[in-house]
């Protein structure tokens, strides 16, 4: 198992999540901690998972749609999600083609960090604002929109800056760590 200052990479997120107070439940035997985020601007809820992978010295923060894409509607999903991919620098949509499952995943290799937190912080966050971002427009091709359009409609409201300031930080982190 993994060791930093505050204990298992689980540990370490545990920590995060009750600095920044939320309410979440722990699955300790599966390395995980479950909670559901509600977004007020769109009155939609999200599941997000965090997955701790002490052997690979990875944490993984997947972000689910509650609502699952229709069958028919999976090779349009497939299409938005790629065009979505194609430009972020930090994380990427996946589908289940099987059920439908529609989910932004961010993952870190914690080897060598010393500050798992702060790192923890940056891939929340941007986690977050992606999932929130994109998925207004991933609901609209669950409903018969062109994906092409719908990505469009949502990479036009600006860039993202943040995913390439993110992607530096990141960088800067792990060369920090690698230094102490």
């Amino acid at each position: 198992m993994s060791k930093t200052r505050w204990g298992s990479y689980l540990d370490a997120v545990i920590t995060f999540l009750n600095e920044k107070g939320l309410r979440f439940r722990t699955v300790r035997e599966k390395n995980i901690c479950h909670m559901v985020f509600h977004d007020e601007s769109t009155n939609e809820d999200a599941n997000v998972v965090i997955e701790t992978h002490e052997d690979k010295d990875v944490i993984v923060i997947n972000t689910l749609c509650v609502d699952k894409c229709p069958e028919a509607r999976r090779s349009a999903v497939c299409e938005f999600i790629a065009k979505a991919n194609y430009g972020l620098h930090v994380g990427c949509w996946n589908i289940d083609m099987n059920d439908g499952e529609c989910e932004y995943r961010t993952a870190v290799n914690c080897a060598g960090v010393s500050d798992v937190p702060r790192l923890l912080k940056m891939l929340f966050e941007r986690n977050r604002k992606t999932f929130w971002r994109y998925l207004p427009g991933l609901k609209r091709v669950f409903n018969g929109e062109d994906p092409i359009q719908a990505c469009n409609a949502v990479e036009s409201r600006g860039s993202d800056d943040q995913d390439a300031v993110l992607a530096a930080a990141l960088m800067a982190a792990l060369l920090r760590s690698g230094s102490s």
